[in-house]
Protein backbone atom coordinates (compact mmCIF):
# COMPACT_ATOMS: atom_id res chain seq x y z
CA UNK A 1 0.00 0.00 0.00
CA UNK A 2 2.62 2.46 0.70
CA UNK A 3 4.65 2.11 -2.67
CA UNK A 4 1.24 2.53 -4.03
CA UNK A 5 -0.02 5.81 -2.21
CA UNK A 6 4.08 7.01 -3.04
CA UNK A 7 3.24 6.34 -7.01
CA UNK A 8 -0.08 7.60 -6.63
CA UNK A 9 1.64 11.17 -5.69
CA UNK A 10 4.31 11.06 -8.31
CA UNK A 11 1.92 10.43 -11.27
CA UNK A 12 -0.13 13.04 -9.94
CA UNK A 13 2.45 15.65 -9.53
CA UNK A 14 3.80 14.69 -13.20
CA UNK A 15 0.74 15.40 -14.80
CA UNK A 16 0.82 19.35 -15.05
CA UNK A 17 -2.33 20.18 -16.32
CA UNK A 18 -4.22 18.16 -13.27
CA UNK A 19 -1.73 19.72 -10.89
CA UNK A 20 -2.61 22.90 -11.80
CA UNK A 21 -6.22 22.35 -11.02
CA UNK A 22 -5.99 20.42 -7.71
CA UNK A 23 -3.22 20.19 -4.98
CA UNK A 24 -2.74 16.44 -3.63
CA UNK A 25 -1.91 17.02 0.00
CA UNK A 26 -1.77 13.46 0.96
CA UNK A 27 -2.76 9.92 -0.10
CA UNK A 28 -2.86 7.12 2.89
CA UNK A 29 -3.11 3.69 1.94
CA UNK A 30 -3.99 0.75 3.84
CA UNK A 31 -4.54 -3.21 2.97
CA UNK A 32 -7.57 -4.90 5.12
CA UNK A 33 -6.23 -8.63 4.47
CA UNK A 34 -9.33 -10.14 6.50
CA UNK A 35 -11.47 -8.32 4.16
CA UNK A 36 -8.91 -8.31 1.25
CA UNK A 37 -9.35 -4.67 1.03
CA UNK A 38 -7.02 -1.48 0.05
CA UNK A 39 -8.59 1.64 0.76
CA UNK A 40 -6.74 4.92 -0.43
CA UNK A 41 -7.39 8.62 1.30
CA UNK A 42 -6.85 11.22 -0.71
CA UNK A 43 -6.60 14.73 0.16
CA UNK A 44 -6.86 16.81 -2.49
CA UNK A 45 -7.59 20.74 -2.35
CA UNK A 46 -8.69 21.88 -5.91
CA UNK A 47 -6.65 25.30 -6.92
CA UNK A 48 -9.53 26.88 -8.00
CA UNK A 49 -12.40 27.06 -5.24
CA UNK A 50 -15.04 27.75 -7.81
CA UNK A 51 -13.97 25.22 -10.29
CA UNK A 52 -16.45 22.35 -10.70
CA UNK A 53 -15.22 19.85 -8.06
CA UNK A 54 -16.62 16.67 -9.75
CA UNK A 55 -14.41 16.68 -12.91
CA UNK A 56 -11.38 17.01 -10.86
CA UNK A 57 -12.63 14.58 -8.60
CA UNK A 58 -12.90 12.12 -11.70
CA UNK A 59 -9.55 12.66 -12.63
CA UNK A 60 -8.03 11.97 -8.83
CA UNK A 61 -9.85 8.90 -8.96
CA UNK A 62 -9.07 7.83 -12.79
CA UNK A 63 -5.31 8.52 -11.93
CA UNK A 64 -5.27 6.86 -8.57
CA UNK A 65 -6.61 3.49 -10.39
CA UNK A 66 -4.75 4.02 -13.14
CA UNK A 67 -1.69 3.50 -11.21
CA UNK A 68 -2.52 0.88 -8.63
CA UNK A 69 -3.86 -1.04 -11.51
CA UNK A 70 -0.38 -1.20 -12.87
CA UNK A 71 1.34 -1.53 -10.36
CA UNK A 72 -0.98 -4.48 -8.76
CA UNK A 73 -0.53 -5.80 -11.78
CA UNK A 74 3.41 -5.63 -11.82
CA UNK A 75 3.89 -7.02 -8.87
CA UNK A 76 1.29 -9.61 -9.81
CA UNK A 77 -0.83 -9.56 -6.60
CA UNK A 78 -4.57 -10.75 -6.96
CA UNK A 79 -5.20 -11.37 -3.51
CA UNK A 80 -7.63 -8.99 -3.22
CA UNK A 81 -11.11 -8.30 -3.43
CA UNK A 82 -11.75 -4.64 -3.84
CA UNK A 83 -9.82 -1.42 -4.43
CA UNK A 84 -11.42 1.79 -2.30
CA UNK A 85 -11.03 5.26 -2.85
CA UNK A 86 -12.10 8.10 -0.90
CA UNK A 87 -11.97 11.93 -1.29
CA UNK A 88 -11.48 12.80 2.24
CA UNK A 89 -12.96 16.93 1.58
CA UNK A 90 -15.65 15.63 -0.34
CA UNK A 91 -16.56 12.44 1.20
CA UNK A 92 -17.01 10.49 -2.00
CA UNK A 93 -15.89 7.63 -2.79
CA UNK A 94 -15.51 5.24 -5.43
CA UNK A 95 -14.90 1.03 -4.27
CA UNK A 96 -14.10 -1.43 -7.23
CA UNK A 97 -14.30 -4.80 -7.05
CA UNK A 98 -10.88 -6.48 -8.78
CA UNK A 99 -12.72 -7.35 -12.15
CA UNK A 100 -13.66 -3.99 -12.93
CA UNK A 101 -10.02 -2.87 -11.80
CA UNK A 102 -8.79 -5.27 -14.36
CA UNK A 103 -11.56 -4.02 -17.12
CA UNK A 104 -9.90 -0.53 -16.26
CA UNK A 105 -6.27 -1.61 -16.93
CA UNK A 106 -7.35 -3.40 -19.96
CA UNK A 107 -9.19 -0.63 -21.39
CA UNK A 108 -11.93 -2.15 -21.93
CA UNK A 109 -14.16 0.22 -19.32
CA UNK A 110 -13.46 3.64 -18.77
CA UNK A 111 -13.42 5.66 -15.31
CA UNK A 112 -16.40 7.02 -16.62
CA UNK A 113 -18.34 3.83 -16.81
CA UNK A 114 -17.26 2.76 -13.27
CA UNK A 115 -18.13 6.19 -11.39
CA UNK A 116 -21.85 5.82 -13.16
CA UNK A 117 -22.53 2.60 -12.34
CA UNK A 118 -24.34 2.85 -8.98
CA UNK A 119 -22.70 0.23 -7.61
CA UNK A 120 -19.42 1.60 -7.43
CA UNK A 121 -19.98 5.22 -6.34
CA UNK A 122 -20.86 5.38 -2.80
CA UNK A 123 -20.85 7.82 0.31
CA UNK A 124 -17.60 7.15 2.11
CA UNK A 125 -18.65 5.05 4.91
CA UNK A 126 -15.60 3.24 6.29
Amino acid sequence: AELIERRIKEEVQKDQEFSKKVNLRSVQGIFDGDKKKFTFSLVAVPSDPSADKSSSETELFEHSLKTTADILKGYWFKDYDVVNFVDVLSGSSLSIPRDGVDQFRLKKIGIHELIHQSSYLTPFNP
